[in-house]
């Protein structure tokens, strides 16, 4: 939805033509947030927007004394002419505002790099028609980030933002961060005070680098308190008291909870899981056991970030009651970080309608941690992937150890994993070998049939210098018409040679012949990554060895 901020970057400005001549009037600069002015003409009543359902084109404005072109009907009546963009639905009116300020889904929250130089939306350069459905479009005013002010100003722009969603409900981020300019502590605290005088509305809560003292007043709500909550994140938060960490988890006990994004070092043990469809967990490792409790707590789950610790496999499967068949319907995004083995999860989990796969180690580990990434046993990786039936999307960022190229072997061969569309190996143990390639070309029909027919995007690191190979792979799946389009290749280097300007460097891994088959390829549509991986340290490390052998 659009979004709108108490403190974005710059003044906002929409330029919109309504290109009816029955509507030429004077264009004029209105500040809408700085006017509590109602609109003259409410088109659309509170109550209908409540009601997606029911057809807008007949309350479109339009003017009877219209001038413009007229059109003869069947019975020859003439009819007023009504401009196209005039009969539009508000909702799509409302998106024409939502592209205009480049405010996207990925920033639900317009201005959240925060400075004393921002202000609050202006829509200028508007007509008093499109002004007057600007402000009656509740959901151009639903989101906004608020922080400490000086003068209450912030709270009287919100209460306008408040007013105008027409009982909608809102969407606040508030954030403390100094990095952004905020005020000094002792500031006026009215957005706190906004948030907690209108939390019954309140539908969505950002908490952004917001100090343990902030939230004292949170500790004392009850569980329910927020009615209608729809989205909670908290992060960044300095050292939380477990009072602190209980009331912010009793924010979540309301039956309405949909998306909680969670990054403090407590888990949160007070969650309404029966109703949460997305969940992000960070700073807040979580065992095996936990995870399982998790997803069978939420069974409407259908995104989930979260990082692991590992346990030895036999305590894991020991102290955790759900055994091997630890079957979840929902679930269809899987982000997991972790270190260590998970032999106890893999074995466990079946999520035959997972799409998306993403497995990475988590920031802060030990090289030791990475031995028996992602699990000691790799069969049990295997069996793993081969429960994933469903699966369409497949990434691993850091394989360890365990994961190298055998096991991508193994992996692409799956017959589970026959419809993936993006496969994306960044970074395995030894190198991506040259079978791997091999056997996804595609031959004249009279060869084995080629693996991952149905891929569109293709993403190997620590490839071997192939002497054309991956150049006649991406030529082959373009003749015959697999749906490859997209493809990244880093290859590993060849011999290290003097370069230009009297430095070493590697080859070049790449044939000519390769670059006229990626060029090829680029002029027919493709996307094609030949990048050679820049290993600045190991470079010069062996040019100084090698200079210094030269000297002696």
């Amino acid at each position: 939805m659009p979004t709108m901020s108490l403190a974005s970057t710059s003044i906002f400005t929409i330029a919109v033509r309504t290109y009816a001549k029955d509507h030429q009037q004077t264009m004029r600069s209105t500040s809408v947030a700085a006017s509590s002015h109602r609109s003259s003409a409410e088109y659309v009543v509170a109550q209908r927007w409540k009601e997606p359902a029911v057809p807008m084109t007949r309350y479109a404005p339009y003017s009877r004394n219209s001038s413009g072109s007229r059109k003869q009907t069947r019975t020859g009546v003439r009819v007023a002419y009504i401009p196209t963009i005039n009969r539009l639905p508000v909702e799509v009116l409302s998106r024409i505002f939502m592209h205009a300020m480049g405010q996207g889904s990925d920033k639900p929250y317009a201005g959240g790099y925060f400075s004393a130089q921002m202000t609050s939306l202006v829509i200028a350069s508007v007509c008093r028609l499109w002004r007057s459905l600007a402000v009656d479009l509740p959901f151009l005013w639903q989101r906004f980030c608020m922080r400490l002010c000086q003068d209450g100003a912030h709270y009287k722009i919100a209460r306008l933002f408040l007013e105008r969603t027409k009982g909608l409900g809102i969407y606040v981020q508030y954030s403390e961060d100094s990095r952004y300019a905020c005020p000094e502590r002792e500031g006026c605290p009215c957005a706190l005070g906004f948030i907690l005088q209108n939390i019954g509305q309140v539908k969505g809560l950002d908490l952004n680098h917001v100090e343990p003292s902030t939230l004292e007043p949170l500790a004392r709500m009850l569980a329910g308190a927020a009615p209608s909550l729809i989205e909670f994140s908290v992060h960044n938060l300095e050292n939380p008291s477990r009072e602190v960490f209980r009331s912010l988890s009793s924010l979540c006990q309301t039956p309405t909870i949909r998306k909680i994004h969670w990054a403090l070092p407590a888990f949160p043990d007070k969650v309404h899981w029966s109703s949460v469809t997305t969940l992000s967990l960070f700073d807040c490792p979580v065992d095996p056991h936990a995870f399982l409790h998790t997803l069978a707590s939420a069974p409407a789950l259908r995104s989930l970030e979260i990082e692991m610790i590992s346990i030895e496999s036999k305590i894991a499967m020991a102290v955790t009651p759900y055994g091997r068949d630890v079957l979840h319907l929902a679930l269809e995004d899987l982000c997991l970080f972790g270190d260590g083995p998970q032999d106890a999860l893999m074995w466990a989990l079946h999520l035959p309608h997972l799409r998306h796969l993403y497995l990475d180690t988590r920031t802060d580990h030990l090289e030791d941690d990475l031995m028996d990434w992602p699990c000691q046993d790799m069969e049990v990786f295997y069996a793993f992937l081969s429960r994933l039936t469903g699966l369409r999307e497949f990434s691993i960022y850091d394989g360890g150890d365990r994961f190298d190229g055998e096991a991508l072997l193994e992996v692409i061969a799956l017959p589970s994993l026959q419809r993936l569309e993006y496969l994306d190996i960044s970074d395995i143990a030894d190198h991506v070998p040259v079978a791997v390639i091999e056997k996804l070309e595609p031959g004249d029909g009279n060869r084995t049939p080629v693996l991952l027919p149905h891929l569109k995007t293709l993403i190997l690191n620590d490839c071997e210098p192939t002497n054309g190979l991956i150049a006649r792979m991406l030529l082959a799946r373009h003749t015959y018409r697999y749906p490859l389009r997209h493809s990244n290749f880093h290859c590993t280097r060849g011999q290290f040679v003097p370069g230009p300007y009297g430095r070493w460097c590697y080859e070049n891994p790449w044939l000519d012949t390769d670059l006229a088959v990626f060029e090829l390829l680029k002029q027919a549509g493709w996307s094609i990554g030949c990048n050679v991986e820049d290993r600045r340290r190991e470079t010069i490390d062996f040019a100084h060895a090698q200079i210094s052998r030269m000297q002696s």
